[in-house]
């Protein structure tokens, strides 16, 4: 090549260069800071043991003001020298919603320690009254993991065990940003950070679902109530106050932004929506629920049957849907327990679903007597028939067999139905109200999935669905039967 061919390459390529450098220059300017740029706002942050100026204090020991009743609209909790006490039957809720936020909350197990794993210091922190951090007397007594003291119930275990001796008092320091639904139905993941005692116990933890196994509220929404629980221990609480922040991020007008992206696609989540085409017969009025005397008095509207819940766009709750061709992938042995509770004279959830081996526990929320009657008809799972006085201990069920809507009854009260669908692997998820699903960690492949409605698809409705490094997504429209 001739000389002069490659000095006009060379001064080509340092041409290019310098362009380079000086874009990259441009672009990575720093801009003088002035003392004109908007100011951070000024607040006090609170003595020791107050809050801080902008902060909703929900308890300063004077009263429940700030709370509503989880059973009926005054909140029952005991409150004592400034304290308050968690005191059955039920939890409270925030009257203020919240959506973004920083939560402080201070707590103390009994300090008379009675009962050891789950029965001890029980009670929880829900966050938009969905998202439950774990309250539990974890102090030399232990339980799962992922249902200990500071665990995101059920789903994430924290990085260390922070707890002080029982009777102490401790605190929880949470920050919180709810999943956010964007425009094309997909689901932009929230995320929490929790401090117990000042030590960080979950760092930046996604939420993705619609709610820990116990929430007393589902769905994902913009904002939602600080909900306390009562777990039958009594638990005693001071100084809760929540500051509202802004969102980490907007969703943009497309619906799409890299880190959620990121965030929906590594967990390889199958999303989607179940709707429902016709009109359903209207509901029945609860007449032997509002005729029983013990029963009737926990409702002021008469309460209906709830074979079809169904929004004001045909969305479809209770709906089961699983992937099919799964079966011995069941993880149900270590999966946290699922939660079916007897709560005002009803089983609550009336559907859910749980895995093969799966521990359901089952309590008695009313101050009076039920009987938990399961009736199986699978060969394997067996029949179970218990009395549960008011406040007795929870009990522990499971079933090794698959089985589509084993009923559950108290034969007490003849009006109480549950049906509890048993699926031989994790990949499965029901409906929320707005007819909305999740089915988390599903490797990448083609699947069959399936939607079981009892009224509407007992026998189920099968699609195809394909999972890849994005996602899937997969909605079903059942129809009303010409036959209910």
């Amino acid at each position: 090549m001739p000389p002069s061919m490659i000095q006009k390459i060379l001064t080509l390529c340092l041409l290019f260069v310098s362009a380079v450098s000086i874009a990259t220059a441009q672009t990575n300017k720093v801009t003088a800071p002035k003392k004109e740029d908007p100011q951070p706002t000024v607040i006090d942050p609170g003595a020791p043991g107050k809050a801080p100026s902008d902060a909703i204090v929900l308890f300063d020991g004077k009263d429940l003001s700030m709370f509503r009743g989880e059973r009926k609209p005054e909140p029952g909790w005991k409150i004592d020298n400034g304290v308050m006490e968690s005191t059955p039957p039920g939890g409270i809720f925030s009257k203020e919603e919240f959506a973004d936020c920083q939560v402080h909350v201070e707590f103390a197990a009994p300090s008379n320690v009675k009962g050891n794993d789950q029965g001890r210091g029980n009670s929880g922190v829900y966050l938009m009254g969905r998202y439950e951090i774990q309250i539990l007397d974890n102090y030399e007594n232990k339980t799962y993991p992922n249902g200990q003291c500071g665990a995101m119930y059920g789903h994430h275990v924290p990085l260390v065990n922070a707890c002080r001796k029982p009777g102490e008092w401790q605190t929880y320091d949470i920050i919180f940003h709810p999943p956010k639904k964007r425009v094309d139905g997909t689901v932009k993941a929230g995320s929490f950070t929790v401090f117990h005692n000042g030590v960080l116990i979950q760092d930046n933890v996604p939420v993705t679902g619609e709610g820990t196994a116990a929430s007393p509220l589902r769905g994902i929404v913009e904002k939602g109530p600080l909900y306390l629980q009562d777990h039958g221990n009594p638990v005693r609480f001071r100084n809760v106050w929540v500051r509202k922040l802004a969102s980490v991020s907007e969703v943009t007008s497309s619906g799409k932004d890299t880190a959620s992206v990121s965030q929906r696609t590594s967990t390889g989540m199958i999303t989607g929506k179940v709707t429902l085409k016709g009109t359903p017969p209207a509901e029945s009025v609860n007449d032997l629920l509002v005729a029983d005397v013990s029963c009737g008095k926990f409702h002021t509207t008469p309460p209906t049957t709830h074979h079809w819940v169904v929004g004001a766009k045909g969305e479809l709750a209770n709906v089961v849907v699983m992937l099919r061709g799964m079966d011995g992938k069941s993880k149900g042995a270590s999966a946290a327990p699922a939660v079916l509770d007897q709560k005002n004279c009803q089983y609550v959830p009336q559907i859910l679903a749980v895995q093969t081996g799966q521990k359901i526990t089952v309590k008695n929320s009313d101050p009076l007597m039920h009987n938990v009657h399961s009736l199986p008809i699978v060969t394997g799972n067996n029949e179970g028939n218990v009395g549960m006085m008011e406040r007795s201990p929870d009990l522990s069920l499971s079933f090794p067999r698959a089985e589509n809507f084993l009923k559950f009854k108290c034969d007490v009260h003849p009006w109480m139905f549950a049906w509890v669908t048993v699926v031989d692997h994790p990949y499965f998820a029901v409906t929320a109200r707005d007819g909305s699903f999740t089915i988390k960690d599903v490797p990448p492949g083609k699947y069959k999935i399936a939607a079981y409605h009892r009224k509407a698809a007992s026998a189920g409705m099968e699609r195809e669905v394909e999972v890849t490094a994005d996602g899937g997504m997969s909605n079903f429209e059942l129809s009303v039967p010409s036959t209910n």
